[in-house]
Order: C-alpha cells, then structure tokens, then sequence
C-alpha cells in the first residue's frame, strides 16, 4: 500500500468480516485491498466494488484537483508593490496635471500627455524581465544538482522555506535496497554494485576465487521470495521490482551470482506458508530436481534453534554451538548477513 499511504512498509489484509464499519474509513478496513497496490505476499482473491472516481485513489485525485493555488511568497510582494506603484504614478500624474493646466499654462490636452508620460515613465518596465532572469538562473542551479523545479515560482518559494517537513523511504532515500555481505560455510563473500541495477559482481573475501557457496545459498533464497524483477533496457541497466524490497534485493544479488529469472523457473514452487510476525519465516516446497525441498529464509534467532545439520563447504555436519556461535557473529553484521546465514541452515 506503498503507493496510497506513502509508507513502503507492507500491511495486512484478511477476508475476515471487519467489525467497527462505521468508525473506520475505507482505508482502514482490514479486509479491503486497494488499486494500485501490490501484493508483497500470499494469496487471495478480491471482488471490485468501486472504479474511477470512487475508489480511494480517485478520491486522493479529486481532492488535489480541488485544492486552489496559492501565490509564492515574491507573487505576493509583486502584488503589494504593483499596487504602490499604481497608486505613486496616477497620483503623480493628477499632480502634473493639475500643475501643468494651472501654473504651466498648458492646454487641458496637453496636460493630460505630460500627465500620461509621467505614469508611464514611473512603471519600472525592467523589473518582471529582471525577476524572470533570476528565477530562470535559480531553476537552472537547482538543475545542476538534481532537482527538477516545474514553476519558476517554486524557487522562490523553496528559498523562502524555514522548515521542510519530508517523508522517509522513497523521498530521503531511493527505496532500494542492496545486498552487500554474504556468510556460508565459513565463508565471507563481497557484493558489487547499489540499488537494482545488473551491475556488480559476487567474489569471497580471500584468495579463494570459488562462489559456489554462495550461489547455492542466494539461489535458496531466491526460490524463498515471493518477489518479481522487471528488466528495464538504458544506461543503467535497472530493474523494475514487483513485491518486497527485501526480497528484490535478494533477487538482484541472485543475479549478480549469475542465476538468471528462468533458472528459478525449472524448480517450480509445490506449496509455501507465507513470512508472518509471528513465525518470522518463510517456507516454501520447491522442486529441486527430483526431490521436493523445503526452502526457509527468516529471523536467526527462529531458525538456528531448529537446524540440527549445516553445510558446511561442501560437507552435511553438525550444527553444533561453535558453529552456530560463529553463524550469530556473522548474522550480527547487518540485514543482509543475517538472510545469509539462516538460509545456510
């Protein structure tokens, strides 16, 4: 609900009856799932009941649609001073004018010219070209840093800002997140480039250039993830991600580790129990092969207590407390070291 709620965290829904109708509006209803949302896991089926100008969005629409637009700070000035202004030269004007008919001796026509040139000689011709210009140069270094002004007016108006109140993720950040550390078998492994681009490469910490660890611990990982990548052609090279963050970024180091999207595919999925607060885990039942295969990604702290066996370069040994206290150590780094080593187990 990333899209209606400005917050990338995911909210449940269920298909139970929802109880308090009446108090609660219809973005709050645990039981009603909104378009232009994504689903990040499970599954479900829902039945339209509002399209176009009816449905939440349509209501965010018409709501912005209906809010008037406000003058910047420098259009109210411009306001202020134009009215001086006007007010200073028509006033001139009948002074000249009254001076040039009564003390200058001119005719009542010829008063009223010079009268004319003098209102028109105090409207300061220059100054809307001049605050133009200014803009335009502000709009132009707010370009030079990545900052894309619509209005001329909102230069003015960031300027004049005191206190900016921003959001988080997707406004402070770029919603993306990277996979930068692996733990298998006793191994540290690196990984390349940011965000989710293709770029970047998968290499161990060491002199031992051998990532099959790895790769089977990321290609675990990524049967375990309901998420979706969407390969976009340009320079960059980036991925459109359907789903979790988490999980696409999962996804991409993946295919950093050369496990392309239709390499997953020859092991299809056969069931899953979805990722919930309270197992803090997702199982799913893949077929690797000719074997149906459990694969689990979630908290350590849930996981390690049910492994009685690891993988140990290339060996099944015992899971006992020296290695699970090493496993902990690793899983302490950071968030990606943690999805590592549960998924090691």
């Amino acid at each position: 609900m990333s899209s209606l709620t400005g917050e990338s965290k995911a909210v449940s829904r269920t298909a139970d009856e929802a109880k308090t109708v009446l108090t609660v509006s219809t973005a709050g209803l645990s039981n009603v799932v909104f378009a232009g949302t994504s689903v990040v896991s499970g599954r479900g089926e829902a039945v339209v009941f509002a399209t176009g100008a009816n449905t939440e969005f349509g209501r965010i629409a018409q709501i912005t649609q209906e809010q008037t637009e406000q003058q910047s700070p420098l259009q109210k000035e411009l306001s202020s001073v134009t009215r001086i202004v006007t007010l200073l030269a028509i006033g001139m004007g009948v002074v000249f004018f009254i001076a040039g008919t009564v003390l200058g001796g001119l005719s009542r026509h010829s008063a009223f010219l010079f009268a004319v040139g003098i209102i028109v000689a105090n409207v300061p011709e220059g100054l809307l070209p001049t605050l133009r210009l200014s803009l335009a140069l502000g709009v132009r270094r707010m370009a030079g840093r990545k900052a894309l002004i619509k209005r001329l007016s909102a230069v003015e108006t960031l300027g004049a800002a005191t206190v900016i109140l921003t959001d988080k993720t997707g406004t402070l950040t770029e919603n993306e997140m990277t996979v930068r550390d692996l733990w298998t078998s006793g191994l540290d492994y690196r990984v390349g480039g940011r965000g989710y681009e293709t770029a970047g490469e998968l290499e161990q910490v060491g002199n031992n250039s051998d990532n099959t660890f790895a790769q089977e611990l990321l290609r675990i990982a990524a049967l375990c993830s309901d998420a979706h990548l969407v390969q976009q052609q340009g320079p960059r090279r980036h991925f459109n991600v359907i789903g979790d963050p988490t999980e696409a970024a999962i996804l991409v180091a993946a295919a950093k580790a050369g496990i392309s999207q239709d390499a997953l595919k020859s092991s299809p999925r056969l069931a899953e129990l979805p990722f919930d607060s309270v197992r803090k885990r997702m199982t799913t039942i893949q077929q690797i092969e000719a074997n149906p295969i459990a694969c689990v990604k979630g908290a350590p702290s849930e996981l390690f207590p049910r492994c009685t066996s690891i993988q140990w370069q290339g060996a099944i040994v015992s899971f006992d407390q020296s290695r699970s206290e090493e496993a902990k150590g690793a899983s302490s780094i950071d968030a990606a070291s943690e999805i590592g080593s549960a998924n090691a187990c």
